[in-house]
């Protein structure tokens, strides 16, 4: 997989996941998603650092694996 196709993989998760993260950040904080609320900057920023640290692992490993079996 060339650079650029990685950065994209990178932020093309990062942007889902956080979705994802918000979501469960309401549902953990309200027991549904009927009623949204944002995290507060400090939280946010522990949400979006967790998820980029992940989608960075992820992105690799993908890459390691297809290096190993291709």
């Amino acid at each position: 997989m060339s650079e650029f196709a990685n950065i994209i993989q990178i932020i093309v998760t990062i942007f889902f996941f956080c979705i994802e993260a918000i979501l469960h950040y309401n549902i953990g904080k309200t027991g549904n998603i009927s009623s949204f609320h944002f995290p507060t900057m400090k939280e946010s920023l522990k949400l979006i650092g967790t998820v980029t640290i992940f989608a960075i692992a992820s992105t690799l490993t993908a890459n390691y694996i297809e290096t190993v079996f291709a």
